[in-house]
């Protein structure tokens, strides 16, 4: 759930497009695989605790980026790793400046539609055996400029098995 909806803000769509974020982020806490999953005790007690307190513990958690990165490479499951630059570019989107959005902005569904139509491409074209390295040309499979900038951006620094 969405900062602002703990803390009783009116219903907006921006809600849902940072519960968007936070499922995903669930996820790769969680998930160890297809039907497997773990109890993470740092988050498990978000199922607990009051909506103000748990508002307070998700601020905690992305209002910094070297918090969150910390955070997410220490508690990702195996099955996810991959995803962390991803989630954190998504974090940015939906929290810019590190902290959390305080009136609507239009183009946020326009941007993560965008994010998203990229990060699909790159699964799409991506070599399994690899994880997320993209098979050349991601742009022309995609048809847009961008899904190059983001070839580039999600490709692997490890060369050592090319």
């Amino acid at each position: 759930m969405a900062i602002g909806a703990l803390l009783g803000e009116q219903h907006s769509f921006m809600h849902d497009l940072e519960s968007f974020f936070w499922v995903l982020f669930w996820i790769c806490i969680h998930c160890i695989g297809p039907d497997e999953t773990r109890v993470v005790p740092q988050f498990d007690k978000w199922n607990y605790v009051d909506t103000e307190e748990l508002a307070k513990q998700k601020l905690g958690t992305v209002a910094k980026e070297s918090i969150f990165m910390k955070t997410i490479t220490d508690n990702f499951t195996p099955f996810y790793p991959p995803l962390i630059p991803l989630l954190n570019r998504l974090r940015n989107i939906v929290s810019p400046k590190d902290k959390p959005w305080e009136r609507e902005d239009e183009k946020l569904y326009s941007r993560m539609r965008e994010f998203l139509r990229q990060v699909w491409c790159i699964v799409q074209t991506s070599t399994p055996s690899v994880g997320l390295r993209p098979r050349v040309a991601v742009a022309d499979a995609c048809r847009s400029p961008s899904a190059a900038e983001a070839s580039a951006h999600y490709e692997r620094a490890d060369t050592s098995s090319s």
